[in-house]
């Protein structure tokens, strides 16, 4: 979402896949502080020189981005305490979602001011902060630094340490409120998991409640499987291939991934997405 509210989407996009792809490079046993400072620069590759003013002052585009406010053990730069906190987390989230809350406060930073989808949100504690050229560089890093893999981020303006918003919204599954027309929700599953800690709970995955006017969009498991190792790459690559098998698979999935772009479009302009369409599950 941030290179799509770029001035010029596609270019920054490519400077994303290349940050994403080429610009991780890590020695074979790398610490929090060394993932982080390498995610930073690739975070500044991405953005470029005027990307955070071209998403602040983007004319239709309203970016948001959550973080994890996080609170007493969860704030601890110390391992083994923020191990220790995790687990509880993690614990507790098995009984109910609602006790993320003891630990973290969901915090949106975002460009809508009160126009925002969001502000209605009681699910867990959630603070709205406004994106600034101060904080935005931040707030996107902070978005994506996972516990224990990653720093936990200060943000200008902002209590507190904060950490990847997947730890409360893994997978987006929010109220996007009333109102006409759908949500375009762009996806790498065909089913959305509440939150980081749900994903090894089979009985947690949204239901239909917060999807009713939602259009999600998903690769198909057929095109999964015939991408390298017939699943969607992930953090476990870094540990599973070297750098250079790594980033040659990562490409070839990129390049593959065009055909689903190619695809979409042929569906909209023949007027035929309506029979790719299915019910929400």
């Amino acid at each position: 979402m941030a290179c799509l509210a770029q001035r010029d989407a596609v270019a920054a996009l490519a400077r994303g896949h290349e940050a994403y792809i080429y610009r991780q490079r890590y020695t074979p046993k790398p610490d929090a502080h060394e993932v982080s400072e390498v995610l930073t620069r690739a975070l500044d590759f991405m953005l470029g020189d005027d990307g955070v003013q071209e998403i602040l002052s983007h004319p239709t585009f309203r970016v948001h981005v959550i973080t994890a406010e996080s609170r007493g053990l969860a704030s601890s730069a110390r391992r083994p305490v923020l191990v220790t906190a995790m687990a509880l987390a993690a614990a507790a989230n098995i009984v109910t979602r609602r006790s993320l809350a003891w630990q973290m406060t969901r915090t949106i930073f975002h460009t809508a001011g009160d126009q925002s989808p969001f502000l209605q949100l009681r699910d867990l504690p959630t603070v709205h902060r406004a994106l600034t050229p101060e904080n935005l560089r931040a707030a996107l890093l902070a978005s994506g630094s996972i516990p224990l893999l990653m720093e936990g981020v200060r943000i200008p303006g902002a209590p507190g340490v904060h950490w990847d918003g997947g730890v409360t919204d893994y997978h987006l599954d929010l109220d996007y409120g009333a109102g006409p027309g759908l949500v375009l929700y762009a996806h790498f599953y065909d089913h959305v998991v509440p939150g980081w800690f749900d994903k090894s709970l089979p009985w947690r995955r949204a239901g239909a409640a917060n999807f009713s006017r939602t259009l999600l969009i998903a690769p198909s498991p057929a095109f999964v499987a015939s991408l390298p190792g017939k699943r969607i790459p992930d953090r476990r690559d870094f540990f599973d291939f070297t750098e250079a098998e790594r980033m040659t698979r990562w490409q070839a999935i990129l390049d593959a991934s065009t055909a689903l772009g190619d695809e979409l479009h042929e569906l909209i302009e023949t007027g035929r997405l309506v029979d790719a369409i299915v019910p929400w599950a």
